[in-house]
């Protein structure tokens, strides 16, 4: 039988092209399509970067007008740069809440799974 896969890596931070015209900053939400990671260093326009993408992350920009519980599936809004519980036009996170968050918190504890 051929070969039909060759291990990598662990798969906690993977590589990511950074193909904007802008710097990716270490911490900042990375968006990957159908879910999130962070940029674990800078990465410069057209140079790969490593992105974590499990973990648990603490302080991420979260919406004021809601209360997140633990266990919950949250979105991430790239147009406003935050995390909300709509789910219409926002990008899964690809895990879900680990801390609750007030109604007026401005930042949430997630868990990221991968």
């Amino acid at each position: 039988m051929a070969r039909q896969g060759v291990y990598q890596q662990t798969g906690d931070i993977i590589d990511f092209l950074n193909n904007t015209n802008d710097i990716v900053t270490a911490g900042q939400v990375v968006s990957l399509t159908t879910r999130i990671g962070f940029a674990v260093a800078d990465i410069a326009p057209g140079d790969v970067g490593g992105v974590a993408v499990t973990g648990v992350f603490t302080d991420v920009p979260a919406e004021t007008t809601a209360a997140f519980s633990v266990g919950e599936s949250l979105f991430w809004n790239v147009a406003g740069n935050k995390l909300t519980k709509t789910s219409t036009d926002n990008t899964p996170i690809g895990g879900w809440c680990a801390m609750d968050k007030a109604k007026t918190g401005s930042g949430a504890t997630i868990k990221l799974i991968g």
